[in-house]
């Protein structure tokens, strides 16, 4: 992964950034992981946000791939489903 630039706007850092696509996938990954396996409670003690602000991270993830056609097509089709954390 490479910076390739960064910009602040409005006291947020927002970054350009190079990425390959097996960073994503993992990234995708370890999302649903976390997703999946951790209670809302926990998953916002380790990572700060709620599960509801990680899935529109995950989407997000997922379009990009999706755009970029790596996302397979099955996996197309379910893209964008809610992952609920545990309760």
């Amino acid at each position: 992964m490479n910076l390739l630039s960064k910009r602040e706007i409005a006291s947020v850092q927002l970054f350009t950034v190079e990425i390959s696509e097996s960073e994503l996938d993992t990234y995708r990954e370890l999302f649903y992981f976390a997703l999946n396996k951790l209670d809302a409670q926990e998953f916002e003690r380790l990572f700060g946000d709620t599960p509801d602000e990680m899935e529109g991270m995950l989407d997000d993830i997922e379009n990009i791939m999706e755009e970029a056609g790596l996302l397979p097509e099955e996996e197309q089709e379910t893209s964008g489903l809610a992952v609920e954390a545990k309760v």
